[in-house]
């Protein structure tokens, strides 16, 4: 190991200590690896000495260079990098979390941890976690008023192209989609969204029909010139037709529809490419699911927790299930909470999920249900009244059926 001069031990103990993790990197700003400790004999068949002085790309295999690159490049600006599931570029190709801290110092430094991958569940609530960090930056910039434009851009085919593309082809196209798309936007605001899928906030209104052209002619350089096909759509933040709670409302569907549709779907809802426009959309999306949720048109299967001592089943978890046409042919459930979360209906869903189990209760009187319940809700003062006025009238629940109703926050 290698101690860094310029990092003294305590901070860099301090920013570690919470770290669940194999790999332990200090990073300079521009990627270039100052320390390193940990498992790197056995994950990576090296001494962790060996790594000092490479870029972090040499850890991660080159599938995954573009996501670590969008991650890098406004992680000094932001602060923080959520943790996201990556590649490591051992000959397993082992999944792993990487996640990174800016530590402020002369010049700042990055504080890198890459451990195991959590269950799926969690995975799920990381990729939603930093959707929403997204969303927040835009959120932020709408309601400050500051000219800025969001645009959604999609490489079409890119399962085909990653299948027909070489490593070494793919590792050079990514490199260069990242570095476009974080080159575009404001202090390197950009999310990669999965499937060739990136949202980006730029200061140039119009800018989208710019980045579009400079992907495609990137693209059409390369050995992906007949398989990519670069699409985009902009809408400006600015809206002063709509108060701020309505376009924060228009902007979080845009983006919902996005990520679980693609161009297609967002250029479907956003109409003139206006948060306006995407408001119409919303309205009647509001009010059909508003009256499915009203009217029970899901259902909850329940899965068991099981004991791993004797197999016995502790309680069971409810997960709800939409009817169609709550939900698309390619939509999945996590796509439809995340729709409902971006209508501003969650505190609706969560309450009759929760009464919906309850009248399960109260038919199984040996049973215990846990319900998830989300962060959005849990902060909101009606929804606390509500679920406790549920919980204590002896005709929908009673203590003891309130006893075996659990709370899993989400």
């Amino acid at each position: 190991m290698h101690p860094c001069p310029t990092a003294p031990p305590r901070d860099r103990f301090v920013a570690f200590a919470f770290a669940g993790a194999d790999l332990l990197v200090e990073a300079s700003t521009d990627g270039l690896i100052r320390f390193a400790t940990g498992a790197f004999r056995q994950r990576m068949g090296i001494a962790p000495e060996a790594a000092v002085g490479r870029h972090l790309r040499f850890l991660i295999a080159p599938p995954d260079h573009v996501g670590l690159d969008l991650g890098l490049g406004g992680l000094v600006a932001r602060g923080r990098l959520q943790p996201m599931v990556v590649r490591l570029s051992d000959s397993a190709r082992t999944q792993a979390t990487f996640a990174a801290i800016v530590v402020p110092s002369a010049p700042p430094r990055i504080c890198v941890t890459l451990g195991p991958v959590p269950t799926a569940p969690a995975l799920e609530a990381e990729a939603a976690d930093d959707s929403r960090t997204f969303a927040r930056e835009a959120e932020a910039r709408l309601r400050d008023g500051v000219a800025a434009e969001l645009a959604l851009v999609e490489v079409g085919n890119w399962r085909q192209m990653r299948a027909q593309l070489s490593t070494d082809d793919q590792r050079v196209l990514r490199a260069g989609i990242a570095e476009t798309v974080c080159a575009a936007g404001v202090d390197g605001t950009a999310q990669d969204i999965g499937e060739g899928r990136f949202g980006v906030l730029m200061s140039d209104i119009g800018g989208v029909d710019v980045l579009v052209a400079r992907l495609s002619a990137l693209v059409r350089a390369g050995p992906a010139a007949r398989i990519a096909r670069v699409d985009g759509i902009g809408m400006s933040l600015g809206s002063p037709a709509l108060a701020p709670s309505q376009a924060v409302l228009a902007l979080r569907y845009a983006l919902s529809q996005f990520r679980a549709g693609g161009i297609a779907a967002a250029r479907l809802v956003a109409g003139t490419g206006s948060l306006a426009s995407v408001l119409a959309e919303v309205a009647g999306r509001v009010a059909m699911t508003r009256d499915a949720i009203l009217s029970r048109k899901f259902q909850l299967k329940y899965q068991p927790v099981v004991s791993l001592v004797d197999r016995s089943t502790h309680h069971c978890e409810a997960l709800v299930r939409p009817f169609a046409p709550l939900v698309g042919p390619e939509q999945t459930t996590q796509d439809f909470v995340v729709s409902v979360e971006a209508m501003g209906l969650t505190e609706q869903l969560d309450c009759a999920v929760a009464e919906t189990a309850l009248a399960a209760l109260r038919a199984a009187p040996d049973a215990a249900v846990a319900v998830n319940i989300s962060g959005l809700s849990i902060q909101n003062e009606r929804f606390h009244r509500r679920l406790v006025g549920v919980l204590t009238d002896p005709r929908e629940a009673g203590p003891a059926v309130a006893r075996r109703l659990l709370v899993e926050l989400t």
